[in-house]
């Protein structure tokens, strides 16, 4: 079981620079790039959208649906600041140009995230997961359905409270069908099976298929959906599970003495660090030790004369 991770259930579309349409993003694409779901085109994605998604999500999952959120602090709080306090689903808009390896990079995506568990699909029992590195292994209490999601590997640097994503395209449990354009209808794919390499049919908004000479099932990928045509894409939802503290509630956890308004501020607020102590040189060192042996011998010699002055004998 996962302690101390917390879920949220997501949806995200992006506007495609080619047919100005929004197209769905049913998963966590980082490698710099996605597809249109209904032109085709692949093009440039700006890796920073992810990050500002992810923290937003990230932000919800943490601090919505109460006053303090997941982390109450025992010493500070931040109800009267908290943005996500009386909300269970937020939106966030990007819009705009990212620059990136020297290169103007549109910013066009909607990230929709609210709380919400997991639950099987059979069953709408809540899920029960195991964590193993990078992979998450779910598992339904009632019908003992298993299935097992893998981050990608670059995820953490995008987010470092990450830890979980669970949507079909992530399965590391199933296989991806095999597609290769139709020779005898021109534009058109055919899908086989992985396993044994027959013929797959695929029907209507079909994401899982089952071979009928092997009958073993295996997953069409998210960029070939829009190749098979049928109805239009829309976003389907998703999820992510993040544990620690939010970069937003860092802020928000900040010294009094700092702005209040979170939009003003752009980075990190860092902790301010005591000066670090200057290290003693040789000079200093025989200062410390000389300075208070000379201040004794002229109280000495003082003493000295003062007496001899009085006619006093100083006993040996």
């Amino acid at each position: 079981m996962l302690r101390c991770v917390y879920w949220v259930r997501v949806s995200a579309e992006f506007q495609c620079r080619a047919c100005g349409h929004a197209s769905p993003l049913n998963y966590l694409d980082l490698d710099g790039s996605v597809c249109c779901a209904r032109c085709g085109l692949d093009q440039a994605f700006a890796a920073s959208s992810w990050r500002e998604a992810l923290e937003h999500a990230h932000a919800v999952a943490d601090l919505a649906g109460s006053a303090e959120g997941r982390h109450p602090s025992a010493w500070l709080s931040i109800g009267s600041e908290n943005p996500f306090k009386d909300v269970t689903s937020a939106a966030h808009h990007q819009s705009g140009f990212a620059v990136e390896r020297g290169m103007q990079v549109p910013q066009s995506m909607v990230l929709t995230t609210a709380l919400a568990e997991p639950q099987c699909e059979g069953c709408g029992v809540p899920l029960a997961f195991q964590r193993l590195g990078p992979e998450l292994r779910s598992s339904c209490p009632r019908c003992s359905q298993t299935r097992s999601y893998r981050l990608p590997p670059n995820a953490q640097s995008f987010a470092p409270g990450l830890v979980g994503v669970m949507t079909e395209e992530h399965r590391t449990d199933q296989a991806i069908t095999r597609v290769a354009d139709d020779r005898e209808k021109p534009g058109a794919i055919a899908l086989t099976c992985p396993t044994c390499g027959g013929g797959l049919q695929v029907a209507a908004g079909e994401r899982v298929v089952t071979c009928e000479y092997c009958r073993k099932s295996s997953r069409i990928p998210e960029k070939t959906l829009f190749r098979l045509g049928g109805a239009s894409p829309t976003p389907e939802p998703w999820w992510l599970a993040f544990e620690g503290p939010s970069k937003t509630r860092r802020l928000l956890e900040r010294d009094p003495a700092l702005p209040a308004d979170l939009g003003t501020v752009s980075a990190d607020i860092q902790a301010v660090q005591s000066p670090k102590k200057k290290k003693l040189t040789p000079l200093d060192l025989a200062l410390v030790v000389m300075l208070p042996l000379f201040c004794l011998l002229v109280a000495g010699a003082l003493d000295y004369f003062v007496l001899q002055e009085l006619g006093l004998v100083i006993p040996l």
